[in-house]
């Protein structure tokens, strides 16, 4: 006894349909392991790019993702951009250089976990180890 409507198994099927047949490109399907290399590998260049050249918050990000992705080769654009302009006056103030910047960038840098990082840590606090004594000295005289 069909009255012209559609049963609810009917619908959800015809749902599923239009929601298989709707996925956008970028997503993965099973068995598609170029496709998701490709995507990640352009996922890290991006991270990359902003890592240097991006905002204070795209540096963030980009830090974090390294981090929790605990990923080796990316130790040395992290060591670069924790040490970049810290020791310059001109440029030590810009927003791509806040604490916060450099503190989550360090923080990946400690979630990879890699032997080589701990050089480029010590050296990050030994030079702001010596900007925060100045700052105070100045303030003291």
């Amino acid at each position: 006894m069909n009255t012209g409507r559609y049963t609810k198994s009917t619908l959800l099927a015809l749902i599923t349909v239009l929601i298989a047949f709707s996925v956008p490109d970028r997503t993965l399907q099973a068995g598609a392991e170029d496709d998701s290399r490709r995507m990640w590998t352009n996922i890290y260049d991006e991270a990359v790019w902003d890592l240097r050249f991006g905002t204070a918050r795209e540096k963030v990000n980009a830090a974090r993702m390294f981090g929790a992705h605990q990923k080796t080769e990316y130790i040395r654009p992290l060591s670069d951009e924790l040490l970049r302009d810290l020791e310059s006056e001109t440029f030590r103030h810009l927003p791509a250089n806040d604490p916060y910047v450099k503190a989550t960038i360090a923080w990946a840098l400690g979630e990879i976990g890699h032997k080589h990082v701990v050089p480029q840590l010590l050296k990050a606090l030994e030079i702001t180890d010596r900007l925060i004594t100045a700052e105070i000295d100045a303030v003291k005289a």
